[in-house]
C-alpha cells in the first residue's frame, strides 16, 4: 500500500494576516504554472493581490501555483511584510484557501463560501505534475515525485516594516546564463 501512495508537494504552509495580501514575486506567471505546465509562464516580475491568485475553474481543485521562483513579498497596503527568497526555486501559492477545503468543494462558484480572511501560503520545494487530472490522465512519470529520494532546499525569510514600494529588486538578479551559472541567486536585502 505504501509502493501506491502518491504524494502530490513536498513544503510547508503558513497561515498569514488577513492584511498581508499585496503579493509581488520574481518567477514565472502571469499564469498559474506547475512542473509540466509552464511553457506560457515566463520568468519576469509580477505584482498581484491574494485574491488576484484565484482561478475560475467549474470543478474546484487546488490552484494558483506559480514555479521556478526565486523570491516573494507579501505585504500589507502600508507596507508591513515578509520577503522569501530561496537559493535554489522554488514553488508557492498564496490564497484564501487550503488545498483540503478547496478538494471538498464541488462547484468553483462557491469559493465565497469557504473564503478565509487569512492568507494561506504554500511554499513548495517540488510538486507532483497535475497532468490532465481534472478530466483525464495523471502526470508523465517524469514528473512525478520519485520515491525514496532525498529533497531538500534552502530559503530565507524576512519581515521587515515599511517595504518600499519602489523597491526594484529585479538588478539584484543575474541576467544571462553565464552569470546565473557563476553566481547563483543573490539574496535581496530589505
Amino acid at each position: 500500500e505504501r509502493d501506491k501512495m502518491v504524494v502530490p508537494r513536498i513544503g510547508v504552509r503558513f497561515r498569514l494576516p488577513a492584511t498581508m495580501d499585496q503579493l509581488e514575486y520574481f518567477g514565472r506567471g502571469p499564469l498559474e504554472n506547475y512542473w509540466d505546465r509552464k511553457n506560457a509562464a515566463y520568468v519576469g516580475l509580477y505584482k498581484n493581490t491574494v485574491t488576484g491568485m484565484e482561478e475560475a475553474y467549474v470543478r474546484a481543485q487546488s490552484m494558483g501555483n506559480r514555479d521556478d521562483v526565486r523570491w516573494l513579498t507579501l505585504k500589507s497596503l502600508d507596507n508591513q511584510g515578509i520577503r522569501i527568497t530561496s537559493k535554489d526555486h522554488l514553488n508557492f501559492s498564496a490564497l484564501h484557501f487550503t488545498d483540503p477545503e478547496l478538494w471538498e468543494l464541488t462547484y468553483g462558484h462557491d469559493l465565497d463560501n469557504i473564503r478565509r480572511a487569512e492568507v494561506i501560503l504554500n511554499l513548495d520545494c517540488i510538486q507532483r505534475g497535475i497532468g490532465n487530472g481534472s478530466c483525464g490522465p495523471g502526470p508523465r512519470p517524469h514528473y512525478e515525485i520519485e520515491k525514496k529520494k532525498t529533497i531538500a532546499t534552502r530559503s530565507a525569510s524576512r519581515t521587515r516594516s515599511n517595504l518600499s514600494a519602489n523597491e526594484d529588486l529585479t538588478a539584484l538578479f543575474p541576467r544571462s546564463t553565464r552569470d546565473r551559472k557563476r553566481t547563483g541567486i543573490i539574496y535581496g536585502q530589505l
